[in-house]
Parts: C-alpha cells; sequence; structure tokens
C-alpha cells in the first residue's frame, strides 16, 4: 500500500522548536498532523495529517503539547541554584553530575514506587521545559558511587566530533553542535575553512589559439569554428575547498581531528531545572487499566502564515505532468531491514555495513526519449543509475490486497546476472576493521577502503568498491586477504527475501533534472557541451558537489552556453541543472519483498515482488471485533485462569473476590480433575461457568459475529 510522506507545507512567523516527530495542532481547526520535516531557514515544517478531511487554517496560531499522561504520577524537579535532597542524598545541577535519583512516592503521597516494576518507558525527562530523549537516559543507573541501581539514571554525556578549524564545544537551541564562535558544525561549515588553502593540480584544458572565428551571438550567431582550439596541459593552484564532494567535508566535520572526541556531560551546567516523573498506566489491575491524560504542556506556539499542498500532490493533479520518476532501492538481506535512523542495517544486521554495492538503486524515468545509463538521478543526496526498466502498476485487488507487481531490469552488461548468481553476497571476515558509515562506528570493512587508516589504499577502492570508501568486504577480497569468511545467508542467490522500495515522484522534485550532458571546453563564462538538448535558457545550472556555485544560462547556440558569471569547472564534468522545486518529502512509497526470480536471460531480469506486509501475512487489525468468541490462549497471558482451577481469579479482591470454579469441557460440562477434558469453549458462557468473566476477550457489545463457514 502506498504512503504518503506529507500533505502540507506550513509556513509559521517562526519554525523553531517545531521538530520532527512532534505533532502540530491547530487551535482554530483543531487539525492534528506529525511534523515530518523542519526548514528553520524559511521557518517552514511539512506535516502528515492525522485525518485526510481536516486541514489548517490560513492565519490561525498553531502549536506542539507534552503530553502527560498516568494513572500513578510522581515528580520530581532538580535546580542549578538550590540542591534537592533525595533519601539523604544531594543533587545539584552543576554541569559534571548526571546520575539524578526517581521520586520514590506518587505526587498524592498515597502511592510508594516499586522501582522493580518500572518500566525504563515510564520515565520522562523535561530540561528547561524540553524533553530529553528516552535514549539518552541509562536506566538503571550505572554509577557505582551513588549505587542508586533502578532506583535512577544516568544521561548519556554529549559526543562531539570535531573537525579541523571547527571543534565544536556545545549545541545551541536546537540541538546542533556549534563551535566557540556560533558556527555549527557541519560539511558546508567545514568546507570553508578550506577556502584559501590551495593543493597544486595539473589539468588538461582547451584554449584559443587564435586560428578560425570565434563564437558569436545575436541575430547571426555563429559557433567557432573547433580549429580555433587547442589543448594545453598546465599547473594550476585549485582551492582544497573545491577539491572534495560533500561527503568528504561530512566525515571530515564529524570524524578526523587527530582522532579526539569533544564529550561534554549532560545536563550543561547553564540548565536551569531538570523535572523527572514516572508517569504509568495501573499494570496491576486485571483487565489492564491505560495511563489517562493527567495534563498538558504547550511546548512552543507560532502563527501559519501560508499553507501550500504536498509538491506531489500538486503534481499529480497538474494539467501538464512532469515525467514520472520511480527510484527502486534494493536491499539485501532482507530481514536487516528496515534499517536504522543512520539508514544502516538493523536486526541481525546491526553494527555492521550493508553487503558492498547494498542497496542498489536504480531509476525509472517514465517519458524519457533518452535512454542513456550514464545517466543518473539524483535525490535526497542519492544517487540512482538511470536504467531501461519496466514495472508493473501498483494497485489493490477487490479483496483489499496489494497486487503482486512483476519488474523487468536490463541486463546490459550482465549487471543483475552478476548480482543475482552471487552466493556470497553478505558474510563477515575475519579480517576485516571497523570504520564510520552514515556517521556511525561499523565492523566488517574492507581494510583498505577505511579511510584514515595506514591500510587505505584508493587503487583497491577504485577498482573493486566503485570509488566508494568504507565498503563492506566482499568474499573475494576476504579469501585474498588470508581471512575466514562466516556467511551471513547460506545462499544468496537470486536475492529471495530482499526488500525493494519503490518511491513514486516526478523529475522536476530530484536534486537535479535527470537529464544533462558533459563539458567540452570552457572558456571564460563560454561552455561547450556535447549536447545542448536538456537545457533552457534562465535554467540554473552547477557542479555536483558545489553548494552555492551556480550560474544561470544566458544563451544556447549550437553546442555552447552562455552563462551569467563563470564557473571554475574543469572538462569531462557533468553540468547538472538545478531543480528549484527539489523536495526531498515529495513522493509516495511502496516496499516489496523479492517473492522469486521469474527470468534471467541476456535481455533482463525478471522478479515478481509480493507486499511487505503479505509477505508476512500480516492482518489489521491484529484484534478484530468479535462478540461471541474470545481470542485469548486458555490459561494463558491474557486469560489468567489459574492452573489448578482454585483460589482468587487474578484482578479481583476484597468485596469483589472471585474465585476459581474449576475445569470444564468444551461443551461445559463440568469435570472433577484436570485432565484432557479441561477444554474452553471460547464464549462467554464458558468465562461466566469459571467466574473468569472479567478476562472475557470478546466484545459483548458489538453486533458482530463470526461467520459460519
Amino acid at each position: 500500500m502506498s504512503t504518503r510522506t506529507y500533505d502540507y507545507k506550513l509556513t509559521l512567523e517562526n519554525a523553531a522548536f517545531f521538530q520532527p516527530g512532534r505533532f502540530l495542532l491547530g487551535n482554530t481547526s483543531e487539525t492534528i498532523g506529525e511534523i515530518i520535516s523542519q526548514d528553520l531557514a524559511n521557518d517552514a515544517v511539512k506535516v502528515k495529517v492525522s485525518n485526510t478531511f481536516t486541514e489548517y487554517k490560513a492565519l490561525e496560531y498553531v502549536h506542539c503539547n507534552n503530553i502527560i499522561s498516568a494513572t500513578i504520577d510522581a515528580v520530581l524537579y532538580y535546580s542549578n541554584s538550590a540542591a534537592t535532597v533525595v533519601n539523604g542524598r544531594s543533587y545539584t545541577i552543576n554541569g559534571s553530575t548526571n546520575t539524578f535519583a526517581l521520586p520514590s512516592t506518587s505526587r498524592d503521597g498515597e502511592t510508594t514506587i516499586d522501582f522493580n516494576k518500572v518500566n525504563p518507558q515510564d520515565i520522562s525527562v523535561t530540561f528547561d521545559s524540553f524533553p530529553v530523549n528516552r535514549s539518552q537516559l541509562v536506566y538503571p543507573s550505572t554509577n557505582n558511587t551513588n549505587g542508586l541501581g533502578n532506583a535512577g539514571f544516568d544521561m548519556k554525556p554529549v559526543t562531539f566530533i570535531p573537525g579541523d578549524g571547527l571543534i565544536s564545544v556545545r549545541t545551541n537551541s536546537i540541538g546542533l553542535p556549534i563551535d566557540v564562535n556560533g558556527l555549527v558544525v557541519d560539511g558546508p561549515n567545514t568546507r570553508l575553512q578550506y577556502v584559501d588553502k590551495f593543493e597544486s593540480r595539473t589539468v588538461s584544458r582547451r584554449v584559443s589559439t587564435g586560428k578560425g572565428s570565434p563564437a558569436t551571438f545575436g541575430k547571426n550567431a555563429q559557433p567557432a569554428s573547433p580549429s580555433s582550439f587547442t589543448t594545453v596541459t598546465e599547473t594550476q593552484q585549485i582551492s582544497v575547498a573545491d577539491l572534495y564532494p560533500d561527503s568528504h567535508w561530512d566525515d571530515v566535520a564529524r570524524e578526523t581531528n587527530n582522532g579526539r572526541n569533544v564529550v561534554s556531560n549532560f545536563p550543561f551546567s547553564s540548565t536551569s531545572n531538570i523535572s523527572v516523573r514516572i508517569n504509568t498506566g495501573n499494570t496491576e489491575t486485571v483487565p489492564y487499566t491505560a495511563p489517562h491524560i493527567l495534563s498538558s504542556q504547550t511546548i512552543v506556539t507560532s502563527k501559519i502564515a501560508k499553507i501550500e499542498y504536498s509538491g506531489f500532490i500538486r503534481a499529480k493533479n497538474a494539467f501538464e505532468q512532469p515525467p514520472l520518476v520511480r527510484l527502486y532501492n534494493i536491499y539485501y538481506p532482507g530481514e536487516w531491514y528496515p534499517y536504522l535512523p543512520s539508514r544502516n542495517p538493523a536486526g541481525g544486521g546491526t553494527g555492521v555495513a550493508w553487503p558492498s554495492g547494498f542497496p542498489y538503486r536504480f531509476a525509472e524515468v517514465r517519458g524519457d526519449t533518452i535512454s542513456d545509463i550514464s545517466y543518473r538521478a539524483h535525490y535526497d543526496g542519492d544517487d540512482y543509475q538511470c536504467y531501461p526498466i519496466e514495472s508493473d502498476g501498483i494497485g489493490l485487488n477487490q479483496d483489499g490486497e496489494v497486487n503482486q507487481v512483476n519488474v523487468r531490469i536490463s541486463n546490459f552488461d550482465s549487471l543483475i546476472a552478476q548480482i543475482v548468481e552471487n552466493s556470497t553476497i553478505a558474510g563477515n571476515c575475519s579480517s576485516a576493521i571497523s570504520g564510520t558509515v552514515n556517521f556511525e562506528k561499523v565492523h566488517n570493512l574492507d581494510p583498505a577502503t577505511v579511510v584514515n587508516s595506514a591500510t587505505y589504499d584508493q587503487s583497491i577502492v577504485d577498482s573493486t568498491y566503485a570509488g566508494i570508501s568504507n565498503s563492506a568486504i566482499t568474499y573475494d577480497r576476504c579469501i585474498k586477504l588470508n581471512g575466514t569468511w562466516n556467511p551471513s545467508k547460506q545462499d544468496s542467490r537470486d536475492l529471495l527475501g530482499g526488500v525493494v522500495e519503490i518511491k513514486s515522484t516526478f523529475a522536476n522534485f530530484l536534486d537535479y533534472w535527470p537529464e544533462y550532458s558533459s563539458i567540452r571546453s570552457v572558456s571564460g563564462n563560454i561552455v561547450e557541451l556535447y549536447s545542448t538538448a536538456p537545457y533552457r535558457i534562465n535554467d540554473n545550472v552547477t557542479i555536483k558537489g558545489t553548494r552555492g556555485k551556480s550560474a544561470n544560462v544566458k544563451n544556447i547556440v549550437g553546442n555552447f552556453l552562455e552563462l551569467d558569471s563563470k564557473l571554475d569547472i574543469g572538462i569531462g564534468t557533468n553540468l547538472m541543472i538545478v531543480n528549484p522545486d527539489a523536495d526531498p518529502e515529495a513522493f509516495v512509497e511502496d516496499v516489496f519483498k523479492v517473492d522469486k526470480l521469474s527470468s534471467l536471460n541476456g535481455a533482463f531480469a525478471e522478479f515478481s515482488l509480493t507486499s511487505w506486509l503479505q509477505y508476512f501475512k500480516l492482518s489489521f487489525p491484529r484484534r478484530k471485533y468479535y462478540k461471541n468468541t474470545c481470542p485469548w490462549v486458555y490459561k494463558g497471558e491474557e486469560c489468567q485462569y489459574p492452573d489448578d482451577g482454585t483460589g482468587t481469579i487474578p484482578g479481583t479482591s476484597a468485596s469483589t473476590a472471585l474465585t476459581a470454579n474449576g475445569f470444564w469441557t468444551v461443551k461445559n460440562v463440568q469435570v472433577s480433575t484436570v485432565s484432557a477434558n479441561d477444554e474452553c469453549s471460547k464464549s462467554f458462557v464458558a468465562c461466566k461457568l469459571r467466574n473468569n468473566q472479567i478476562h472475557f476477550g470478546g466484545f459483548i457489545g458489538t453486533g458482530r459475529t463470526i461467520p459460519k463457514g
């Protein structure tokens, strides 16, 4: 089933603290939506509404709440100006203390907290009124000095991995690491530190010889004569900031600074106050009593200045649509999906990198008249190889199930055949080492690919791993290094069980337009290309990886472009067209499992895909609303009928106590001893005969019964 990413883009008066994951509530419309992304530069947020029949109103005020729910409500406050004493110990926020005690009694003093039954999810902490993510907490406390154990918790230090010239010392108001000057420590700002540093590089370029005729523009425009150029080799001083792609500077900003990590205790000494709460439902009663809303704290309020529909919705309903683009992400092994927030493997793959080459990324540009597999579609920072692909429509059958989808991928150059015939895709090697992938430390990397390691070898990175550093080691490389290979999958051929994400978007939402050409020669602001077919006057063009450096197309004559400003570009690079409407959230997504490899020949490979939910035979809702049938396992966790048929029914006590009433057959006939005849008929009558009706799992108030087959 297709899932949309967001419905509205809201421009607010101030978007600070409207962070992704929080819910945005309309004061007037009462519309509720989840914040998907935040754009602080433009004070905008993208929101996915909970009910598509509701919508926000222009100029209304909106807010985010921090909901406090409880049946057991306990709270304890800490300050940086006065000590809080708990069980004889004194606690103060001073920048060095990161261990605090939990409240020992409820707010009304009637309930003493049993720390042996406290669930980490019941603990919530706020500092200066802002919630602390539970992943930042360590519970029970591991600080042996205080010896609190499950009566307290620790706060993890905040780790900054600084880059050359940018040392992060603290976080700003939205949680980003900044240096002593308040500059955010990230890839783009790190690049700027190297603008005035240069390296010598030998380059070849074409220059005019003065012969022939130069290019002219205007009414009698003529292209330059080919004989008027010659190729020369020279040494240039090139800014280090322009030598490397964005990913390099992201690595520098977060990884490299003589291997040092700057760690800051949390909470900071500047934190004014901390509140610690234990809010939980009543887990002792049966049936279970869920938490109720105790109070609601408004975190932030702002006013809607502008409302726009999702870019995908606008393009889909437009009279003239741009080309539809389907982006395929193939993950293997499928058991490692869905991935972590860092996009590294989860489940059994936690702590290692995806196998070499995975996820494979292909793009299908529908309506594209130029089939050139050298093209790359760029979306949300990822590169997709434009490949001849045919796929069925994605829809539902009459039973509401997602139809099976067949995908045919060109087997040109036998790329797909090499993948599906590889039986050793996933595995661990004893010769592998650790490194950083997606800003996380992972294992099972080829030593020759780990940047800044003594074993790094650029030639192996280029020849074996397509130029990608920090890559998972392959079986062949493991054997060559005399390592021991331990397969994660006994046989990975045919990619069975692999996961295929299909994102459907439009060409104008890609980072760059999917068609472009390579530079043949440069003379000032005149650029010669192999083809100018993809370009239009006023297009904004750039070189991938050069943020903020672009120019507009001023004139087009033959294979020549006249730009409104000079770009520092070299021969052979691709001149990309920047999409002004680029939107990394403007897509709908479907997730499938590889059910089988239907066909493989020299022309194409055909895969049969089944829905992610149907692959696991899942149905929703998991619990059906039937009147006359109990779904619980007899004497199981929910049923709770005593094994010996005697004693008090759990969940009842004092004047309401109920006593178990022995054993009964499936026909509701009582028997004297436990035997194979003791069987529940799963009806309300059966529960009532046993005095266990409070645990009946059906819904007496509904009118729906299980249809008889």
